[in-house]
């Protein structure tokens, strides 16, 4: 994600890059809990079918896509991520990034996974954290 390939390039290992969103797997409740939303279930689930397919692939998390206050070009921060935990999603609710960075992190994604013959991946991108 931060050289990656151009979109011309022809990727060498990866299947499948899935959009996904991370601020959207959970949300507070009406006693301020977080709680796993119904639109989060079945994001966590189209990647637990991803997972279980045998594709090679990357599953690249957004936050927050804003494109009125966050500038484009910031410097990427990734994170990756083995599971679902709920309560680590609190301290990441702050997390923004253009929509247009993350579309430049989706294409950069098809490069992530061939250096350290790793053939699948979780990812968590922003540029700026509130």
């Amino acid at each position: 994600l931060t050289g990656g390939m151009s979109s011309t390039e022809e990727a060498d290992g990866i299947d499948f890059v899935l959009a996904s969103a991370a601020a959207s797997l959970c949300s507070r409740g009406a006693g301020a809990d977080l709680q796993e939303s119904s639109f989060g279930a079945q994001k966590r689930r189209a990647e637990e079918i991803l997972r279980a397919s045998g594709l090679s692939h990357a599953i690249v998390r957004a936050n927050k896509l804003d494109d009125l206050i966050v500038e484009e070009g910031l410097p990427l921060q990734l994170e990756e991520v083995t599971s679902f935990d709920l309560e680590d999603t609190s301290d990441k609710q702050g997390r923004k990034m253009h929509p247009r960075d993350f579309a430049k992190a989706l294409l950069g994604a098809w490069g992530t996974n061939t250096t350290d013959g790793v053939t699948s991946r979780t990812l968590e991108v922003w540029t700026t954290s509130s």
